[in-house]
């Protein structure tokens, strides 16, 4: 896939396949224009210079300027990885993606200065996650880290004798209050993290 704004709707149209999700566009030129920002040059240099800050842009606007009828959140996650990937690059989707999408999409910000200023914090958050498709070690690294912290809750859970505590949090991360058909629990989520540092390092062996 070469990425463009017809790539982003291709990413769009595969999560209508699996998840559920309402089909349609509120505005399709609006997912062209985002693309088209992470080419932006100033003075004849480019403003985003590496493919974490693109992947920052377009987070952001498919986010914030909602194109699609349903699943936003969704998509900008699934694009950043696409896109991440055409550039030989891992994007470890952390536990709590789905809250930082949802905090990104509450952010109610005008000024260009201010949506700068968070396109910056969105590449951090993201560079952090990044690694390249050869350094494998990172790559567990970062999952491993993943699964510690739920380990950790796991323990506060079992001291406090809470056991409704765990899950709690991992509502949070996954943002029932907005997604209040989300049923995944704690154990699930151990398991899915588990599975997914598998079919992560099963991919890196095709490719």
């Amino acid at each position: 896939m070469t990425f463009k704004g017809d790539a982003i709707i291709s990413v769009h149209d595969k999560l209508l396949e699996t998840h559920r999700i309402e089909p349609g566009f509120r505005d399709i030129g609006t997912i062209h224009s985002i693309y088209e920002k992470t080419n932006l040059q100033f003075t004849g240099r480019p403003i985003y210079q590496n493919p974490t800050s693109k992947a920052a842009v377009m987070f952001e606007g498919i986010i914030r300027l909602h194109p699609f009828t349903d699943g936003n959140k969704r998509t900008a996650l699934a694009v950043i990885q696409e896109f991440l990937i055409e550039n030989n690059l891992i994007f470890v989707v952390p536990i709590s993606a789905v809250r930082f999408a949802v905090q990104i999409a509450k952010t109610n910000v005008l000024e260009s200065e201010k949506i700068e200023k968070l396109v910056f914090n969105i590449e951090k958050w993201i560079s952090y996650r990044t690694v390249q498709v050869s350094d494998t070690d990172r790559i567990v690294e970062l999952v491993e880290q993943d699964i510690k912290l739920l380990s950790i809750i796991k323990q506060l859970s079992a001291s406090n004798r809470k056991r409704d505590f765990r899950n709690k949090v991992v509502d949070y991360w996954l943002a029932k209050d907005i997604f209040p058909d989300n049923n995944i629990k704690f154990d699930d989520l151990r398991k899915l993290h588990m599975e997914r540092l598998d079919r992560i390092l099963n991919f890196l062996k095709v490719t």
